[in-house]
């Protein structure tokens, strides 16, 4: 059980130690704020992370009125300019719990193709179109975003282990994160052909080659263009971008369509084509190939 030890006090100062079951936690791992005869935890270990969400909101606020602790883990998809920092539960005025998840950006580490408002404003449009039934949201953030932004979720049933809900508002976060990245990379590639795939892991790496040979494909047909393969999550988003702008994307789709066919359609082994036509042989030998 959380508590505390007043460890030193003055008229305008008040110093506290947090405990577990009545052992001093190190202040570089934690500590407790008191403002106005209030007291707010703040955890900055992430060893303290699963004591934390298996105890019950309740549980973990009969004596404070927030705790705040980090959130150890990044996005599955591996992005890593934008990220949960950390995730308070807390306690209002009207004994509402609610859990705080904040969000920041990485500044020096922004390589994408977008903003940070952009990316901020993105991620808050699709979890306002996304249906959360059960769930309040809340949001704030500076005027540009660029100090972060929080979203608020009220939980539903107090008396159960925080990791219950937390487990299930994380994986709709995961969900808002995922397709935020897939909306923006869209807009950002305006001028390409963007496409979502979800191979199995044993073909995985041979679909992917297929698809990377696919700009071959274009050259001999006499489209030129760039390709590129980006994880995210399960999926792989492929993206084609032709070099010259004036080239109708409508003529890559239709390419792409008949190229992803060609692997099984089943009278490509009774083919037989001209020995001289070098790029049709070289489109056969990577089919059978990969």
């Amino acid at each position: 059980m959380f508590g505390y030890i007043l460890q030193e006090t003055s008229e305008s100062y008040k110093k506290h130690i947090l405990t577990i079951d009545g052992v001093s936690i190190d202040q570089e791992k934690a500590c407790v704020y008191e403002h106005d005869g209030v007291l707010e935890a703040r955890i900055y270990s992430v060893d303290l992370y699963e004591k934390i969400i298996s105890l019950c909101s309740e549980e973990l606020l009969h004596l404070f009125s927030e705790f705040r602790f980090d959130y150890p883990f990044s996005w599955e998809s591996g992005f890593e300019s934008f990220s949960i920092e950390d995730i308070t539960v807390t306690r209002t005025d009207e004994n509402i719990f609610k859990f705080i998840f904040g969000f920041g950006f990485i500044i020096g580490n922004w390589k994408q193709l977008w903003s940070m408002p952009e990316h901020g404003e993105e991620f808050i449009s699709v979890l306002n179109y996304k249906c959360l039934t059960g769930y309040e949201w809340e949001r704030w953030y500076d005027e540009h975003i660029l100090g972060g932004f929080a979203v608020s979720f009220k939980i539903k049933n107090p008396s159960l282990p925080i990791q219950t809900e937390l487990e299930e508002i994380l994986s709709v976060l995961e969900q808002i994160h995922e397709k935020t990245i897939t909306n923006l990379t869209l807009k950002a590639q305006s001028n390409a052909v963007v496409v979502k795939f979800n191979f199995p892991d044993e073909v995985k790496v041979a679909c992917e080659q297929y698809l990377l040979y696919f700009v071959q494909f274009l050259h001999d047909i006499g489209i030129e263009a760039t390709a590129e393969l980006k994880e995210q999550a399960e999926s792989i988003l492929f993206s084609v971008i032709p070099k010259n702008k004036e080239e109708a994307l409508e003529n890559i789709k239709i390419a792409l369509g008949i190229y992803l066919r060609l692997p099984t359609n089943p009278t490509l082994n009774t083919l037989t084509f001209p020995e001289h036509n070098i790029e049709v042989q070289r489109l056969v030998a990577n089919i059978y190939h990969l």
